[in-house]
């Protein structure tokens, strides 16, 4: 309840968690149907940029996917091409 105090004085904008959730999840969805119809991604990329996104560390994304720490680092150099 604070917090929401302090964020109002501020003159910000104040979210529950809840609410901010199901924002995000429809902003999520807006984006991926984007970067899919435009094939700007690959869905592996796509999964990756949203970990990166949630703050995960590579070592994190790694176990997340199964995968080595190395084969990351292409990943995202891919993925940085794509949006130059």
């Amino acid at each position: 309840m604070l917090n929401a105090i302090k964020t109002i004085l501020a003159d910000k904008m104040y979210y529950c968690n809840d609410v901010a959730i199901k924002l995000l999840d429809a902003e999520e969805d807006k984006i991926k149907n984007k970067i899919l119809s435009n094939r700007i991604l690959t869905s592996r990329q796509a999964k990756i940029l949203k970990l990166i996104a949630m703050e995960m560390t590579n070592d994190e994304i790694a176990q997340k996917l199964f995968v080595s720490n190395p084969p990351l680092i292409p990943t995202g150099k891919t993925c940085s091409l794509n949006f130059a």
